[in-house]
């Protein structure tokens, strides 16, 4: 399971201080699922995060994060109506991929008109070299209650990326994937999906809950 593959986080870091992402620590191996859909990059009608408009403040974060990175693999997809992957698949956080990657998040803007989590997460759990799946969103699903392969059946976002994590990794050698998820409050805070009361909008919080994750609202 993921605590034999699991480095400390001095192992994987060169400076462990600044390997997390809004506080969320970095464990391993890692995919960073960042919402780029439109609210993501409004300049006005919403808080700011450090000074930034959303995107601007996560792309900051994020090439902290990757900068340094050492000795695991890491992949980056933007998801919104569609899924931006960086890489095929996850790379090795050498001196050249850290560069690279630096340059492509730095060119991220926010401007897909949807959101649409659910490809961008099941990509990530089908890969297995992915301990640590981070999703980064500002909102509500477009898609509430997205398509299950194996019970050729609808239900909501969580349930569905749940289910379909077990399928596919439990009985491999590197097990389930751990999903953390980062909640960007909006409404000048009073609105974020980590603790919701209603189901469907809670959907960070309880995929976090339910894969081994933790759900912070930043």
């Amino acid at each position: 399971g993921l605590s034999s593959r699991s480095n400390s986080n001095n192992n994987i870091c060169n400076n462990p201080n600044a390997c997390h992402l809004f506080g969320t620590k970095i464990i391993g191996n890692v995919t960073f699922l960042i919402d780029n859909s439109g609210s993501m990059g409004y300049r006005s009608r919403r808080f700011r995060i450090q000074g930034k408009i959303p995107i601007e403040a996560v792309k900051d974060q994020l090439i902290k994060s990757i900068a340094n990175l050492r000795g695991v693999k890491f992949q980056v997809i933007a998801f919104g109506t569609n899924d931006i992957e960086m890489w095929d698949k996850p790379r090795l956080a050498t001196s050249e991929n850290r560069s690279k990657a630096i340059k492509w998040v730095s060119e991220l803007t926010a401007y897909q008109l949807s959101t649409n989590p659910s490809s961008s997460i099941k990509k990530a759990i089908e890969d297995l070299d992915a301990d640590q799946i981070i999703v980064l969103s500002d909102g509500i699903p477009s898609n509430l209650t997205p398509y299950c392969d194996s019970r050729n059946s609808y239900h909501s976002i969580d349930g569905c990326m749940t289910e379909y994590n077990e399928e596919q990794r439990k009985d491999t050698k590197v097990g389930t994937a751990r999903i953390d998820t980062i909640s960007l409050a909006i409404n000048n805070g009073s609105f974020q999906t980590c603790n919701h009361w209603i189901n469907s909008i809670n959907w960070m919080g309880r995929l976090a809950s339910a894969n081994g994750g933790k759900c912070s609202v930043i």
